[in-house]
């Protein structure tokens, strides 16, 4: 099997596997916090679940396969909207929607660009799949996706510097560490053109997916461990 379709699948996997673990906890809680960053790991695994299917589609119908591409970033994208209200509640909470509506607009614009150019992917001899996405969507993209990123990282990451509780601290620094590697490598796709740029993507995208997995799992982890 070629090694893009099964780094797609255990990527959407991970995700997933992530996702219904927070929303196990949140129905338990039910906090604002559980409730968004739910919302926003079910984003992500959606497009990468998307993704996915598009990798096997690739063996098919090429055609068809690029228009799961701005599917998964319409579902992705809204999923990232959910984690900048989370990440804007801790910081801002009387201006949430103002900040929040310009982000919702630029996402919004990007959208018929997307879905006018999908992409024709491929898959090389080395058994990568090359997204082989025009410069407009992909410059579109990996803007909108460093915007709608990079604000929630920035305030996990200060919310991880500021907090005095050990836990809190690790677990911010890990999900901002582990979001910035996947999303790195994700939006890497949508620039890069040679085999081996798709291969680290690749790869920066499965190592990003693992640590925020082990950063959800972190509490269980060091209660196993205690006990």
């Amino acid at each position: 099997m070629p090694f893009g379709i099964i780094s797609f699948n255990l990527i959407a996997i991970f995700l997933l596997f992530s996702a219904f673990l927070v929303f196990f906890s949140w129905r338990k809680e039910k906090g604002l916090f559980l409730r968004d960053f739910t919302l926003f790991l079910f984003g992500i695994a959606g497009a990468s679940t998307c993704w996915a299917i598009a990798s096997w589609f690739t063996l098919i119908n090429p055609r068809m396969a690029g228009y799961f591409h701005p599917l998964a970033t319409l579902i992705g994208g809204i999923g990232f909207l959910y984690f900048c209200h989370l990440a804007l509640t801790f910081v801002v909470p009387e201006r949430v929607k103002n900040t929040l509506t310009p982000l919702i607009f630029l996402f919004l614009i990007i959208q018929p660009i997307l879905w006018l150019n999908p992409p024709t992917p491929s898959i090389s001899e080395e058994g990568i799949i090359l997204w082989n996405i025009a410069f407009l969507p992909g410059f579109a993209l990996a803007l909108s996706g460093i915007l709608l990123a990079g604000l929630p990282l920035a305030i996990f990451l200060y919310l991880g510097i500021k907090s005095t509780e050990r836990f809190v601290r690790w677990r911010s620094f890990l999900i901002v560490f582990g979001i910035t590697i996947y999303m790195g490598g994700g939006l890497a796709h949508n620039l890069v053109a040679s085999v081996k740029q798709y291969l680290i993507s690749d790869l920066f995208t499965l190592l990003g997916v693992i640590i925020l997995l082990f950063a959800v799992y972190l509490k269980r982890f060091l209660k196993q461990k205690i006990t």
